[in-house]
């Protein structure tokens, strides 16, 4: 009976410890790129690499000396819901942008209300702009028989109770 132990065995060994124990040692402080769905290598991103504070900053200051800025215009404000004995309303604010071309597009299907708008401005520079919301409304709401109205600064969405 041969020895199963023997100088090539333990050789072996050693070179499997020592090539495993420096891939471990390789993947963990090493940034190794990961694949993405769409086959892609994106490296991970330390959130710690930026500087939060900053970044916080710069979007305020945006906001405060443009109110026709381009994160401005995505902001569809907020929706208000409110009901009566027959009805269930929604109103969305319409964000007032000085010299754009505003498109608003509502679609109430399967007990969601999606709304989408498109906002174009023009002047030195064109800056298009689209943003998508959607929420569910009440079951005990007929989807079907909704109706849009507009108004001047708003979107009323008027759906009937069941």
């Amino acid at each position: 009976m041969k020895r199963i132990f023997n100088t090539k065995f333990f050789i072996a060994v050693i070179f499997f410890c020592a090539g495993f124990l420096s891939n471990h040692i390789l993947v963990k402080y090493k940034a190794s790129p990961v694949i993405a769905e769409n086959g892609e290598e994106r490296f991970p991103i330390n959130p710690s690499d930026f500087d939060h504070r900053s970044m916080l900053e710069t979007i305020q200051r945006m906001n405060e000396e443009d109110e026709g800025s381009m994160m401005a215009m995505g902001n569809m404000g907020e929706i208000n819901h409110h009901e009566d004995d027959k009805f269930s309303y929604y109103e969305i604010p319409l964000k007032n942008v000085n010299g754009a071309n505003q498109k608003m597009n509502v679609e109430i299907k399967d007990g969601m209300i999606k709304i989408s708008e498109d906002v174009k401005t023009s002047g030195e520079t064109s800056i298009q702009s689209s943003s998508e919301r959607m929420f569910s409304i009440d079951p005990g709401l007929d989807g079907d028989k909704a109706e849009v109205i507009n108004e001047k600064d708003k979107i009323v969405i008027k759906i009937p109770k069941r």
